[in-house]
């Protein structure tokens, strides 16, 4: 009876200590969909469903346009058709899907700073804190922590001239 009331103690335990690790795991994975600050705060990017995946766009720049006043260009795309496009409101993220895991995807970026296209790797660390990782193949890569931005706190939000919402 005593070994039986340390088994059941156990049992329990061990399913509390499951049960509040699996929990804490869903919350950590959160959800990819919204805007996430990157890195430096240089930009926000919005991710959602496209397609059978998801995708990223550029939502805000701190800095949208040249010295001239014109908006900034996806100027060192490989193909020149395309470099006349806005920075603003560029999908940089595509075919983003599900692997591995809950909060963790797989799919593409476009880095409109040098024309190049990554393999990506995201991960849901938790309901604010996104790890992006983009790398050639899977061996030389590069990691960012972002941040997800509060919907109230976001300069698209709040009317500023040089979110994508505005140029829509």
């Amino acid at each position: 009876m005593y070994a039986n009331r340390i088994i059941q103690l156990t049992v329990a335990f061990v399913l509390a200590v499951t049960l509040h690790s699996s929990s804490g795991d869903a919350a950590a994975s959160g959800s990819l969909a919204g805007t996430w600050r990157t890195e430096g705060g240089r930009s926000h990017v919005r991710f959602s469903r496209c397609g059978g995946g998801w995708c990223g766009r550029v939502v805000w720049l701190r800095i949208s346009t040249d010295s001239s006043g014109k908006p900034l260009k996806d100027e060192n795309n490989p193909d020149p058709g395309l470099r006349n496009r806005n920075l603003l409101g560029l999908r940089i993220f595509y075919n983003l899907t599900a692997k591995g895991g809950e909060g963790v995807w797989q799919g593409h970026v476009y880095n409109p700073q040098d024309g190049d296209v990554y393999n990506a790797f995201l991960t849901v660390e938790s309901e604010r804190r996104l790890r992006v990782k983009g790398c050639i193949g899977e061996i030389l890569c590069g990691t960012q922590t972002w941040s997800r931005v509060s919907r109230s706190s976001t300069p698209e939000s709040t009317g500023n001239t040089q979110s994508a919402d505005t140029v829509r």
